[in-house]
């Protein structure tokens, strides 16, 4: 198995998704444009913006709703309610 693939499964046994095109899930994950190994041959994965910026977004607004119904105030300790424990 590829280091992408393997990735992909990770991903999906995470958010508990299993994507019908694996092949955007990868897109979503590889950091850059350039050739990966996807699946026993090499494929151009193109940098995707678009997915990054809407990621980006979707994870600081997780974060922000988790801190909010926290009650907690900045510092330390709301960064504890919002990272898993071993993160920190």
């Amino acid at each position: 198995m590829s280091f992408l693939s393997g990735a992909v499964t990770r991903c999906e046994e995470t958010i508990g998704y299993t994507f019908q095109n694996a092949l955007l899930c990868a897109e979503a994950l590889h950091a850059f444009s350039g050739f990966a190994d996807w699946q026993g041959s090499f494929v151009l994965i193109r940098k995707n913006d678009a997915i990054a910026v809407l990621g980006d977004t979707v994870l600081r607004s997780h974060i922000c709703q988790r801190w909010y119904t926290s009650q907690r105030s900045k510092g330390k300790s709301a960064v504890k309610c919002l990272l898993p424990a071993e993160l920190l």
